[in-house]
């Protein structure tokens, strides 16, 4: 099930309120590209999807537009939703659907892959404003491969990392922080006090391995 989507918490509530029995769930075409096809007479569930547009990056303080090495520095904004149609496994039918392990017996053989499919997830969540993935050289013994920041939604990878499978697996592991995190945040601040200190190195309030 690798290839299908996953989906925000506000569309699995309308998912439930539309299919309370809905295991698995794509759009039309989706499910054409595994094969599988929309049983005659079937009806749709509605979600939202997000629309995305390219804007100009601007300066907290002036407002102005902010250029990098001479070129306009552009970001992904949410602007609006729009209603889509999906329908779950068992209103289609068609060839059975792969599994994770056919995922990785396919792609992910080689340490080529890894590095591979490591930089592709990096670049889908460096697409969102709301998180952002970056790398930097600093000692793996004694801060690890990776954290996630809360508060600037951050995860840093370390680049001095010569095995890519680990790095894959701890962008894995930090996504899955920051996803977490993103979750149970204002329960955390309304019911546990939590005090800041200063670290020579990696702030307390960091997830890293």
């Amino acid at each position: 099930m690798a290839s299908m989507r996953q989906y925000s918490v506000d569309n699995q509530i309308l998912i439930f309120m539309q299919n309370p029995k809905a295991t698995y769930v794509a759009g039309f075409q989706a499910w054409k590209k595994h094969e599988r096809y929309v049983q005659k007479g079937e009806k749709g569930i509605q979600i939202r999807a997000p629309i995305f547009e390219q804007q100009p990056v601007l300066d907290p303080k002036t407002k102005q537009p902010v250029y990098e090495n001479g070129k306009l520095k552009m970001e992904n904004v949410l602007v609006r939703y729009k209603w889509l149609t999906v329908f779950d496994i068992a209103q289609t039918a068609g060839e059975p659907l792969k599994t994770t392990r056919d995922f990785v017996n396919e792609q992910f053989q080689t340490d080529e892959d890894a590095q591979r499919l490591y930089n592709q997830f990096k670049n889908y969540l460096n697409q969102f404003k709301q998180l952002h993935v970056v790398e930097k050289t600093y000692s793996i013994h004694e801060e690890g491969r990776g954290y996630f920041v809360p508060s600037t939604n951050e995860i840093t990878i370390n680049a001095s990392e010569n095995n890519s499978v680990a790095k894959l697996s701890t962008l894995i592991h930090e996504f899955a922080h920051a996803q977490l995190h993103g979750r149970i945040a204002i329960i955390v601040k309304q019911h546990v006090p939590i005090r800041r200190r200063k670290q020579n190195r990696l702030p307390v309030q960091q997830w890293r391995i």
